[in-house]
């Protein structure tokens, strides 16, 4: 018998996927997310060399990592360049430093949990990914998001995580959909991608009782180049894996297949498991327990922010007072409440260290309405000009 057993787990050991040459041992590793509640996407604070952070975008879509010249170490090492092509797109964004098309060898990366002592990464232009008034700094590609791991996230928990196949173990209660299932667009079946490296989803053509409305956009890719756009799609029906989302505006497709981005699972956390051809969704529920996880993300970068002890609020009639007392800068996203218990739009505020911000006639739709901290970062989007500002609300 004891035979038997030692060849069972010499065979179930042989089956388990090698981790990727860069990865340290290990079999799960976390990341905090920037602003997770804003179902947008994927943003992780890397650090480089012992520099940073700098706030990259989390894309498993992309065929590998690019980052911005201005985060490139001045003595990392240069290489020959690789070729870099998602079909027929070509990488306008890429540069080089110092001629030649050169990639560069990083040292010391570290994406949360997840310390890699070398990475080979393609070259953008700087502010080539800047966005949403943030400065970004490039993309995480598959040659760290490999897709013999698992990718998923917790929007809730305001985490993202790669784990083994061993490892991992779908959320409880999750739905199983298979990756190679067609989607209905309108009153048709398309292949379709996943594409969580994106919050739009991309249609590549007309669909049938679809709306085309004239707005005016433009979306970057995973290397950053921009497409522009004069139209949007309104979909009446798009339903996937038993998921079904109405009215879904889709942007046009700059390679020409249809893709479904974050928008389309904006009600769900999943994890995406290519090796077994699996996407696993579990419905977001905002529950009090996920709350203090999420505040707690950051530990000892914010220092007493757990259950938002670190940033006071008052309210003065139909006027609300955030003061922070965290000493750094903040983002900090307020939820809003109506006497009734029906939500009202969130509120973002960005405020640089120890200054409070007071948002005077919020209107008649807060009168009597209850606020909470429902998140914060130390990664606050840019105002307009000096000074705290509310950016959404």
């Amino acid at each position: 018998m004891r035979t038997v057993l030692v060849l069972v787990l010499a065979i179930a050991a042989g089956c388990a996927a090698p981790l990727p040459a860069s990865f340290p041992a290990g079999d799960r590793w976390t990341f905090p997310l920037v602003d997770p509640l804003a179902d947008d996407r994927l943003i992780v604070p890397v650090a480089i060399d012992g520099r940073g952070p700098y706030l990259l975008v989390l894309d498993p879509e992309a065929p590998r990592t690019i980052v911005d010249a201005e985060a490139i170490p001045g003595d990392a090492p240069a290489l020959d360049a690789t070729t870099v092509r998602t079909g027929t797109l070509i990488p306008r964004a890429i540069r080089t430093l110092g001629g030649g098309g050169d990639d560069r060898m990083l040292s010391g990366v570290r994406i949360g949990e997840l310390a890699l002592d070398q990475l080979r990464v393609a070259v953008a232009e700087p502010h080539a990914f800047d966005a949403d008034g943030r400065r970004l700094y490039g993309v995480i590609g598959r040659d760290v998001l490999d897709p013999s791991l698992v990718f998923g996230f917790d929007r809730d928990l305001g985490v993202a995580y790669l784990a083994t196949g061993r490892a991992f173990r779908p959320p409880r209660g999750a739905r199983t959909l298979d990756l190679d299932a067609r989607a209905s667009i309108g009153d048709a079946e398309r292949r379709v991608t996943i594409d969580l490296g994106r919050s739009a989803s991309q249609i590549d053509g007309p669909v049938a009782g679809a709306v085309a409305r004239p707005e005016h956009g433009a979306v970057l890719d995973e290397l950053g180049a921009s497409h522009r756009y004069d139209h949007v799609v309104v979909a009446p029906r798009v339903s996937y894996g038993g998921i079904t989302r109405s009215q879904l505006v889709m942007v046009p497709s700059e390679r020409g297949d249809a893709r479904l981005g974050l928008d389309f699972f904006r009600a769900f956390d999943l994890a995406l498991d290519r090796a077994a051809g699996r996407l696993y969704l579990v419905g977001r529920d905002g529950h009090a327990a996920a709350r203090a996880a999420r505040l707690a993300r950051w530990g000892p970068l914010l220092p007493g922010c757990a259950n938002a002890r670190c940033v006071r609020l008052a309210v003065d009639g139909d006027a609300l007072t955030v003061t922070p007392e965290a000493g750094v800068a903040l983002q900090v996203v307020v939820r809003a409440t109506a006497p009734d218990g029906s939500p009202l739009p969130d509120l973002e505020l960005a405020l640089p260290a120890a200054t409070p911000v007071s948002i005077a006639h919020l209107g008649a739709r807060y009168a009597g309405a209850m606020f909470q901290v429902v998140d914060l970062s130390p990664y606050p989007r840019r105002c307009p000009a000096p000074g705290p500002c509310a950016i959404a609300g």
